[in-house]
């Protein structure tokens, strides 16, 4: 699918990975690097309340993510503002190829242990596709999977919220800040 609408001119950043059969539900799964699970982002921010909060992918990513290098160092503030736009629209592309793949496929079997976010580009990607073609999971004998795709409170809130992270400090060296903008 990310090839068909790379030759029509539109990148949606989507994570490709490679996936080789090797017998009967068996087979190899192509690594992909710095990516974290959104249930871990939810126990990062509490086993309890994690789950249920909307602002557990911008505190992890606040936490996890916003202090590395790549958000704390450039030669200018104007840098770490493009990178943060950068990865805002790296989700943003993504994520949206990902819902409309998902619903075209007939993807089912999405729940927070069934996607990932890659930490250093914020490209959202599904892993785990056992159940597609409109083939859902039943659980004593009610249909689990009543919507087409997936958009969370969580999910709309990152979307949303992104843009309010805000630079502080001078950020000629390591003195650079991501913070929430609070205004």
């Amino acid at each position: 699918m990310d090839r068909l609408w790379q030759s029509s001119g539109l990148d949606l950043r989507m994570v490709c990975y490679d996936v080789m059969e090797s017998g009967f539900e068996t087979g190899y799964l192509e690594f992909v690097n710095d990516a974290q699970v959104i249930t871990q982002m939810h126990k990062d921010y509490g086993f309890w309340s994690g789950p249920f909060s909307k602002h557990s992918i911008i505190n992890y990513f606040m936490a996890k993510v916003a202090p590395c290098e790549l958000f704390t160092v450039a030669k200018n503030q104007k840098e770490i503002e493009r990178r943060l736009t950068d990865y805002h629209d790296n989700f943003i592309r993504s994520f949206a190829g990902q819902c409309v793949a998902t619903y075209a496929l007939g993807i089912r079997d999405r729940h927070p242990g069934n996607f990932m976010m890659q930490n250093k580009t914020g490209k959202f990607f599904h892993i785990d596709f056992g159940h597609f073609l409109g083939h859902s999971k039943k659980k004593l004998g009610f249909q689990r999977d009543r919507e087409p795709f997936i958009y969370s409170d969580e999910l709309h809130y990152f979307l949303r919220h992104f843009s309010d992270i805000k630079v502080v400090g001078t950020n000629t060296n390591a003195d650079a800040e991501p913070k929430i903008n609070e205004s």
